[in-house]
């Protein structure tokens, strides 16, 4: 995307307008729906494997009719706006791209649903891959359309979207058919919204209440990016896709993996089980990210430079998407904890802390980023510093009732473990930062990698890539004796396996 269309006002407006289709996809497919659907769909099959096949069924179907004349009442209100006349051209066009994307929504809902039921069968791989079929959709229409300058090019793009994400949604289909086969064998009659299904509703309004500020928080956040200055929406995409890269490894695959056994851990009413895996998945994923952190606002620069500084992306865009970088940054450890918080609550079926905490969170990131915006001028990375910040206090007010109720065990071992773990982490940094400073009159290619004096950014792939992986290297080798020093070579792994008696825990 960046190397064909770099951050022109046309691709700015795609991306506000992608977000803008996808409003609704954490409310009936991801998120909200997922954190109802899994501890109903346990307790269900805990009394009775049929009735939770069946209770999927009518969820599926009931979910599709619903979403099909949600789509339609939306493409229909956005119909009749495009003829309004007072629109400026890039609203106009904003609202014509939404318009194409939005039968999308059904397909993304329906993929979010099929993998929550895939995750409560320890199928994990399938819904983790089906969006790789997404993405080679949409590269291959990105491609497609390389070196056309038709004024219809974005709107092919946006159909390409739709594509990618029918795809997707066909990619969990044969084990989701496989499910209901093995366990409706001869039961064929369809009920729409069953009983089972009204039950669901209740912690869904209230999922849906928590999620659904978090989907404003980013409407709003493509409205001021819009606001922030020219490029601002395309600045803040490429720079979120980075930050998305560990969120996406260490946050929301755990929380795929770890909302089923936390329910069904309190299915069996085993509360010391529930606090491991907790304990297990918050201490494990610092022991990651932190490091990652640190390790990004060294590399930032460089980083954004190897992948995204080609083609008609010129050194302004990357200069100002590595700023929004290192703003995002700041906010990743609490945006991944905050994905393992809330499976917590919602193993307990407790949906309305994590609803008033979102709707905190948004309040505070609306006025910190009109005071960013328009007080202080900040530009693009003030959508992404308003983030990381509301971010903060997001976990914390999720982490106190966690701590208070003694459902996180914190231990004087793990916590001289975590300490241990930062101070390599900030020697790794300093250290690796240091070597490039003082080479940087012998080797004018570290110039590029300090965040500070004029920089004058190589367009050489091969420059770029040195570049990159000198620093990185550098760190890692430090990372990596530290670590040897501090631990002794003595690490200790943990992997969660079920036993023999169907019990599970981890070792």
């Amino acid at each position: 995307m960046a190397y064909v269309f770099g951050a022109e006002p046309a691709i700015a407006n795609f991306m506000v307008a992608f977000r803008l289709s996808h409003l609704f996809r954490r409310l009936f497919g991801e998120g909200a729906m997922q954190s109802a659907f899994t501890p109903h769909f346990e307790k269900l099959r805990h009394q009775d494997p049929q009735r939770s096949a069946s209770f999927f069924r009518s969820l599926l179907y009931s979910l599709t009719i619903f979403l099909i004349g949600l789509i339609l009442l939306c493409c229909i209100g956005i119909g009749v706006t495009l003829f309004i006349d007072s629109w400026t051209p890039a609203t106009r066009e904003i609202l014509w791209l939404t318009f194409l994307m939005l039968p999308s929504l059904l397909f993304i809902c329906l993929y979010g649903v099929n993998s929550a039921l895939l995750q409560c069968q320890r199928i994990y791989f399938i819904p983790g891959v089906a969006p790789l079929a997404f993405n080679l959709v949409w590269i291959a229409t990105v491609f497609m359309l390389q070196g056309n300058q038709s004024e219809y090019r974005i709107s092919f793009l946006a159909l390409g979207v739709v594509i990618a994400c029918i795809i997707q949604w066909v990619v969990t289909l044969p084990q989701t058919l496989l499910f209901l086969q093995e366990n409706l064998e001869g039961e064929r009659r369809i009920t729409l919204f069953s009983p089972d299904l009204r039950s669901l509703l209740y912690p869904l309004s209230l999922g849906i209440l928590g999620v659904a500020a978090t989907q404003v928080n980013n409407a709003v956040d493509a409205i001021f990016a819009l606001y922030s200055g020219p490029g601002g929406p395309a600045f803040l995409w490429y720079a979120a896709r980075l930050q998305q890269l560990p969120l996406a490894f260490f946050g929301i695959s755990i929380y795929g993996a770890l909302l089923p056994p936390l329910s069904r851990a309190l299915e069996a009413k085993n509360f010391d089980l529930y606090k491991e895996f907790l304990t297990h998945a918050l201490h494990r994923s610092f022991e990651f990210i932190f490091p990652i952190t640190i390790g990004s606002v060294l590399l930032g620069l460089p980083l954004v430079n190897v992948i995204y500084g080609h083609g008609d992306f010129d050194q302004n865009a990357v200069i100002q998407t590595t700023y929004c970088v290192w703003a995002y940054l700041f906010g990743l450890i609490p945006a991944i904890f905050i994905l393992i918080l809330a499976p917590a609550y919602f193993a307990q079926k407790d949906f309305t802390k994590p609803a008033l905490t979102s709707f905190l969170n948004m309040m505070i990131n609306g006025i910190l980023n009109f005071w960013f915006i328009f007080g202080l001028g900040w530009g693009p990375v003030s959508v992404a510093v308003a983030t990381s910040i509301s971010s903060w206090v997001n976990m914390i007010i999720l982490l106190i009732p966690i701590y208070h109720n003694e459902l996180l065990v914190i231990s004087k071992k793990e916590t001289i473990r975590l300490i241990k773990i930062i101070f390599n982490s900030l020697v790794a940094f300093f250290g690796a930062f240091g070597l490039c400073y003082l080479a940087r009159e012998d080797l004018p290619i570290f110039k590029s990698l300090l965040p500070f004096g004029e920089v004058q950014l190589s367009r050489s792939l091969i420059a770029q890539i040195i570049n990159f992986l000198v620093p990185t290297a550098l760190f890692f080798l430090i990372y990596v004796l530290g670590a040897y020093c501090l631990f002794l070579n003595n690490f200790a792994f943990k992997s969660n396996v079920k036993k023999s008696d169907g019990t599970e825990s981890i070792e």
